[in-house]
């Protein structure tokens, strides 16, 4: 937990194990026991983020067993207040800093991976007409929206009133997207 907030403060340049450690109260040493490298620290915490995502969606499958519709609209929901969240926003730009400062590009493709696999589960299930290559092109665009709401839609500098406009105008295009003829 102390590198999760400390990777949303400093990004990169800081996030060290001394830094780590420090903030977790706790020895190097202690640290280091269970994760020997920035490496080992950072594949916990991609795990970690993991983890959370697939708890979180698993919730909303199961709030909405029978209605994919609603179930894609509550995942897109989650999604977007997620990426503009302040410290979400500020934890994933760092992360993708410390990430490629570390050459760990490729385990957080595969977060990323797992979340479009789930995005086009979901377009799969509101339109069953769709062949798997259809809708992981749909969860592509889907994503590539809510994703680059976490690079223009600031929390500070937008009203409420804006950011809740803004998410039904990305849940509406989300919504033709999917259900737009293959």
């Amino acid at each position: 937990q102390a590198a999760i907030a400390l990777s949303m403060e400093c990004g990169a340049s800081q996030f060290s194990m001394n830094a780590i450690a420090s903030r977790a109260k706790r020895r190097i040493s202690a640290i280091q026991y269970y994760f020997p490298t920035r490496a080992d620290l950072l594949g916990a915490i991609f795990a970690d983020t993991s983890r959370r995502y697939s708890d979180e969606f698993q919730k909303l499958r199961e709030r909405w067993p029978d209605e994919p519709t609603a179930r894609f609209t509550a995942v897109i929901d989650f999604l977007f207040d997620d990426a503009v969240d302040p410290q979400r926003r500020a934890f994933f730009v760092h992360l993708w800093s410390i990430a490629a400062s570390e050459g760990l590009e490729s385990a957080l493709s595969d977060i990323y991976a797992y979340y479009r696999k789930q995005v086009a589960t979901l377009i799969a299930e509101v339109n069953p007409a769709l062949s798997n290559r259809k809708a992981e092109q749909r969860a592509q665009l889907v994503n590539a929206a809510i994703e680059g709401a976490l690079v223009v839609v600031f929390p500070g500098q937008h009203s409420k009133r804006y950011l809740a406009d803004f998410k039904k105008l990305l849940l509406a295009n989300a919504l033709a997207v999917v259900n737009a003829p293959s």
